[in-house]
């Protein structure tokens, strides 16, 4: 039977064994889309690691890539995933492709810069907005709901206020979200206030109750995988309440919430996924905790919310035994992932289905 915890829904059903358990998938927030290990690439800058490797927009080693890429997170149990992909309208395309093939809900944001990065990813203005018009256009050719383009400019160092000016009224004319990144550590901080003195503060704009929600960012982040995030959560709010003491520390509980539901809220997606409420789409994960070469160690004693958190701090992509997108099996097995991660290093054009999902 149903049993609500943890701000999220957990359901124990006894027809897939006592040890099995379904939980809301896991949304990431602002993913990147090309996937290189930071942590093996620690002395190169976000510009080579991330955007450079895309390589001009090469057809065949974006598809090489966002294949691995998408099918990483796929098998992580990341249903819904906020992509911050290239410049490149022709890589970003291989991603639409990829995401609409694999089944995936996927918001598609072509990266904006026309200022403030290397000569090789430095877009004119215009041709910036030209390129994103396109993209937008190609993605609703798909004519997929689960895909959203989302406008994408890298920061404000790198988009001017024209360009700014211009992807707004993008995003107004077709009703499109907008992401980015915002004050990731304090000399980027001080970049902005140099570049707009002007805008000494927005606090008098936010209202209370800001949505927040929980993503690995990769790859500025270590592993796709939300577990490795809520984790990694519940360990920084310990050690900032070591420092501030009026800062409690989220709970497991707190942090699930924030990977699904918060998550969910901050896509704009509170009334459609994030949890098992009536009249929402059924994004979920099946889960066994017994799975072949399982990490976890479970026991005939061990209740419901033991074995949720045994899920939650022990758990890997080896307890992920199926993954539904609005009540769609995505058939992308790890065998399947792996055939994927060595596909045709073919053109766009000549594209291969890497699973199937016929909700289109």
């Amino acid at each position: 039977m149903p049993i609500t915890a943890y701000k999220g829904v957990v359901v124990h059903s006894l027809a897939l064994g006592r040890l099995e358990m379904l939980n809301p998938g896991l949304i990431g927030v602002n993913e990147h889309g090309t996937i290189e290990f930071v942590v093996d690439l620690a002395t190169q800058s976000l510009d080579t690691v991330v955007f450079d490797k895309v390589r001009g927009g090469v057809c065949s080693y974006a598809k090489h890539m966002y294949t691995k890429a998408v099918s990483r997170h796929v098998l992580n149990g990341t249903t819904t995933c906020s992509y911050f992909a290239t410049i490149h309208l022709e890589a970003c395309k291989v991603l639409a492709d990829i995401v609409h093939d694999i089944g995936q809900r996927g918001y598609l944001g072509k990266v904006n810069m026309d200022r403030n990065a290397t000569p090789e990813l430095t877009e004119t203005t215009h041709g910036s907005l030209a390129d994103t018009k396109s993209f937008i256009e190609y993605v609703a050719t798909k004519k997929n709901s689960l895909l959203t383009p989302v406008i994408t400019p890298r920061f404000v160092p790198s988009t001017t206020s024209a360009l700014m000016t211009g992807l707004a009224a993008l995003a107004d004319t077709y009703t499109l979200p907008i992401q980015s990144h915002l004050s990731e550590n304090s000399k980027e901080i001080e970049w902005v206030r140099d570049l707009h003195p002007d805008c000494s503060s927005y606090a008098e704009l936010l209202d209370e109750g800001v949505k927040v929600g929980l993503g690995t960012d990769v790859s500025a982040g270590y592993s796709t995988s939300m577990l490795d995030a809520i984790r990694h959560a519940v360990i920084a709010s310990k050690v900032t309440s070591l420092t501030s003491p009026s800062h409690a520390p989220l709970s497991y509980a707190e942090v699930f919430h924030l990977a699904t539901v918060g998550s969910a809220d901050c896509l704009g997606l509170s009334d459609v996924v994030g949890n098992f409420v009536k009249g929402k789409e059924l994004d979920m994960l099946v889960v066994d905790l017994n799975s072949a070469n399982s990490p976890i160690d479970s026991h005939a004693h061990d209740d419901v919310s033991s074995q949720f958190q045994k899920f939650l701090f022990l758990g890997d992509d080896r307890n992920i035994t199926d993954v539904y997108v609005r009540g769609r099996r995505v058939n992308l097995t790890a065998h399947d992932a792996a055939q994927a991660a060595d596909a045709s290093k073919s053109s766009r054009c000549a594209r291969t289905t890497v699973a199937t999902s016929t909700d289109r």
